[in-house]
């Protein structure tokens, strides 16, 4: 049987970790959660995180609708088996249904509903699991389940967001420099060869264009090894976790794609610590969980510091300005939260404002990036064609 090394949190907050024997880590996450500990992270003899893998995924946005029909079936007074059938019978996609049909089974095996989506083979969020068990003892699941498909569906449209500031320029970039390779490899060296036999003196512009074109001829076999060659190397040199929080402590200093990246975790951890503690999951415990779904390895392990200065003794606000984390506001925010008892309420809000940030600054840099990135472009054909149109009226000149 294999070992696991885990870290969990008691009731009260404080961590607990140790080492022990299970069939899988899904069952060493049981066991734990049946002595009444919230799991954070299970680790095999392998060092690879082994916590909440199953064997079939679900999107963020399935998810949040299950989540959604259970909360509202729920609410009206149905049983929650008689709500997970019916939700499954009016599911549209094979996988929504086929989880909702596990957890069912997992109910009918005698498992809580935090049990038995745990131990289903589907990948759910840890901090999903530990709201749907405090909200089993707490006999507030149709609230939670509505206050997590929320959460879920406002973090799917915020890595769309994200991914969008991403990705758009990208694809621009991608074009652009695709068109630039066809009229230099294929374009300029064809008319170059109309101009040899003309016997025609070439203008500077031109040379300097056919110059470049033999530049890219030469080196574009070694540009496409190159490319290659990192695309199967970085991923590897980033499989060790220390190379990793170098790289995207590197990503958090970047003058724009850091604050992106910053705002988007911010945001993550802000609604998931607030949607724990909504859901009346101790403070030490949730903190661990927010911390651990925290995807940067640099910003996790200062989370997870702030989680240990919390449990010493020391307020939120006052743990997240000694490490760094977010700016002044968040700390102000996170302040008054703590000392008006709104703490839950005052983290959702930080969410939204970090969504917000996030969302005007992608739209922002898109709206000043397309045009330029179009002008670039059209100044780069124009000097191509510029250079293959001056040497063709010189000739008509002298015709």
């Amino acid at each position: 049987m294999p070992t696991f090394r885990y870290l969990a949190c008691d009731g009260a907050g404080r961590p607990v970790r140790g080492t022990r024997e299970a069939d899988s880590a899904r069952g060493l996450a049981r066991e734990l959660a049946r002595e009444g500990l919230f799991p954070v992270r299970v680790r095999g003899s392998s060092g690879l995180a082994a916590l909440g893998l199953g064997t079939r995924s679900l999107r963020r946005a399935e998810l949040a609708l299950a989540l959604r029909q259970l909360g509202l079936l729920t609410r009206s007074g149905l049983p929650l088996a008689e709500a997970l059938r019916l939700a499954g019978a009016q599911s549209g996609g094979a996988r929504p249904r086929a989880a909702l049909a596990a957890w069912r089974e997992g109910l009918a095996a005698g498992y809580g509903f935090a049990g038995a989506v745990r131990r289903s083979p589907w990948r759910i969020p840890e901090r999903v699991v530990a709201a749907l068990q405090v909200a089993e003892e707490t006999g507030h699941l149709p609230e939670v389940l509505e206050r997590l498909a929320e959460e879920l569906e406002v973090a799917a449209e915020q890595r769309r967001v994200l991914l969008k500031g991403l990705l758009y320029p990208a694809i621009l970039v991608l074009v652009a420099g695709a068109v630039t390779w066809v009229l230099l490899a294929q374009v300029v060296p064809q008319v170059a060869e109309v101009f040899a036999r003309a016997r025609v003196e070439l203008p500077p512009l031109t040379r300097g264009v056919l110059a470049a074109s033999r530049a890219l001829a030469a080196a574009g076999p070694w540009l496409l090894v190159a490319t290659a060659a990192s695309a199967l190397a970085v991923p590897l040199w980033l499989a060790a976790p220390e190379r990793r929080r170098r790289a995207q402590r590197s990503l958090l200093a970047a003058p724009v794609l850091g604050r992106w990246l910053l705002h988007s975790a911010l945001a993550d951890w802000s609604r998931s610590l607030g949607t724990l503690l909504g859901a009346g999951v101790p403070v030490l415990a949730a903190l661990a969980i927010a911390a651990a779904g925290v995807a940067n390895l640099e910003l996790r392990a200062r989370l997870l510091a702030v989680a240990e200065r919390v449990r010493r003794g020391q307020p939120l606000a006052a743990a997240l300005a000694a490490e760094g984390v977010g700016d002044g506001l968040l700390v102000h925010l996170v302040g008054s939260g703590e000392a008006s008892g709104e703490l839950a309420r005052m983290l959702l809000a930080v969410a939204d404002l970090y969504a917000r940030r996030l969302r005007d600054g992608v739209e922002t840099l898109l709206k000043v990036l397309e045009p330029a990135l179009v002008v670039a472009m059209g100044g780069v054909v124009m000097l191509i064609v510029g250079a293959v149109l001056v040497p063709i009226v010189r000739m008509n000149q002298l015709l």
